[in-house]
């Protein structure tokens, strides 16, 4: 058993390790609010990264109001809300959005992606509707109305979120008092379920996704054929199906069979499909399998074929 009076050294330890864990969450979450560095997070690929959406699932306990009253940009709760919408994430990827975001953003935000993604909900504080009536878990009815904050007041935050399924009426909103059956509908999801459900979504294969398409020219130079091969395999690698069409450019004269261009066009394809299909340095299973063979059509003017890529 240690010394007693080694316990007052110890506890001082810890709360400095605290202090410093939440000094270094504040400064984190602060960084939020700035439009350019959630894309700068997208760039480098943290939000495909299950331990930072978990980290990010970690900061609620920042609307608090013991710890919010620390922030010097509130806004960054609000931006904390909306990643954890996979559609915001992706939206983020594109700097074209930054803009948007640094002025009237959040609530422009919020009214464009909800008119043009149903899969946008609004969740927790981010729910500005007073009253709402919540979905029994248990019974699956419809009760309330509730105040959204004593609902979460009640609820293990770190387990469950309080999600807002459905909206008030356009023509209620504008009125100062709404009907019980205008009310919005929430209902509450178990992060982990959610958490599961979404990795379960990426990991479904894409083969109802178009396919993407490698066009190329018989007159192609090395370095084009190169460039497009190395931008095809990333599709590849990641399941996609891929369907590559060569076509003759107009005025091109017609090519016989047997001949020496017709040879060299053969020979063309069979260089793609190994390229394309070729497993990495470190390892001897390709990286795609043919899908549907080379058919060629219009006198052997235009030929095609799809690859479908092998996932691990």
């Amino acid at each position: 058993m240690p010394p007693a009076g080694d316990a007052p050294q110890d506890l001082d330890s810890v709360r400095q390790a605290n202090q410093q864990r939440f000094s270094r969450d504040l400064e984190f979450l602060s960084a939020l609010s700035n439009p350019f560095y959630l894309h700068q997070l997208s760039q480098q690929g943290y939000f495909d990264d299950p331990a930072f959406l978990c980290y990010l699932d970690y900061l609620d306990y920042f609307r608090a109001p013991a710890y919010a009253k620390y922030l010097t940009y509130p806004q960054a709760l609000h931006f904390l809300g909306l990643l954890k919408h996979a559609s915001f994430r992706s939206a983020v990827a594109d700097s074209a959005l930054l803009t948007g975001l640094r002025g009237a953003g959040l609530r422009t935000f919020h009214a464009t992606r909800r008119a043009s993604d149903k899969n946008l909900k609004l969740r927790d504080e981010d729910i500005r509707s007073p009253l709402v009536r919540l979905v029994d878990p248990a019974s699956g009815q419809l009760q309330g109305p509730f105040q959204p904050r004593d609902i979460l007041a009640k609820i293990d935050r770190k387990a469950y979120a309080l999600l807002q399924v459905t909206d008030a009426p356009p023509e209620a909103r504008a009125r100062a008092e709404w009907h019980m059956d205008e009310l919005p509908i929430c209902r509450l999801i178990s992060k982990r379920q959610a958490y599961q459900k979404e990795r379960e979504k990426k990991k479904a294969p894409p083969s109802a996704a178009p396919p993407k398409v490698l066009q190329l020219s018989w007159n192609v130079t090395a370095n084009d054929i190169t460039h497009k091969i190395a931008r095809a395999r990333k599709d590849l690698e990641r399941g996609a199906r891929l369907r590559t069409v060569i076509v003759s450019k107009k005025g091109t004269p017609r090519v016989l069979p047997g001949s020496q261009e017709d040879e060299r066009r053969t020979a063309l394809v069979d260089t793609l499909l190994r390229d394309l299909c070729a497993p990495h340095d470190n390892s001897d299973v390709d990286i795609a399998r043919v899908a549907q063979g080379p058919t060629w059509k219009n006198g052997r003017s235009l030929v095609e074929w799809t690859l479908e890529g092998v996932t691990p």
